[in-house]
């Protein structure tokens, strides 16, 4: 939390002088519950008939108990301050269904809510830049290309699926080579582009 340190004075290995987004990550892959305000539960429709079902999973799977791991000291409820301000948050919501995820810094988390209960989870992939959702898919540009998961009856993603598809990286075969993967021209010569 800016601490100026003395010349010749490093930090001690220790998970509270992580950087913010190390620190918010290792939280919530240990399960914290980073919805301290109960958004989730809230965005989810109570006149659809299974929201009592649907409301018991989301509280079972953000539990009152792991909030309080954001109050274990004062870097970790300053990182999750920071994180609510300057992340990113998305929620779809279906009949039976409930996806949210959160991004900061890079890192995604996803909680997928359907026929069992579960925790914020990891996205495999490499760290996210942006993520673009349209309902219940979702793309993420990274430094690796574009990613994409969520449910894909339709084909959003370029592909044919039934059910929630994880992060899954996107080709496009029938796309041109891009111009750095053509050869070169000698000089002098001209590609017509």
């Amino acid at each position: 939390m800016n601490v100026e340190l003395a010349a010749g004075q490093a930090l001690p290995a220790a998970l509270h002088t992580l950087n913010q987004g190390a620190v918010w990550a290792c939280l919530l892959g240990g399960g914290a519950n980073p919805d301290l305000e109960d958004r989730v539960l809230e965005e989810y429709p109570e006149e659809w008939p299974d929201a009592i079902e649907m409301r018991d999973k989301i509280y079972k799977a953000l539990t009152p108990e792991a909030k309080c791991l954001w109050f274990l000291c004062r870097k970790f409820f300053f990182t999750w301050n920071v994180a609510e301000k300057d992340g990113e948050s998305c929620q779809w919501n279906a009949f039976g269904r409930c996806y949210h995820h959160r991004m900061y810094m890079g890192r995604l988390f996803m909680l997928c809510i359907d026929d069992y209960d579960t925790s914020f989870t990891r996205a495999r992939m490499p760290r996210a830049l942006e993520v673009y959702s349209d309902g219940a898919t979702h793309i993420a540009r990274t430094p690796k290309g574009l990613w994409g998961w969520g449910h894909n009856d339709v084909a959003h993603l370029g592909f044919k699926t039934s059910g929630f598809v994880d992060p899954t990286r996107l080709t496009f075969p029938a796309a041109p080579r891009s111009p750095s993967s053509r050869p070169a021209c000698p000089p002098g010569r001209s590609t017509g582009w």
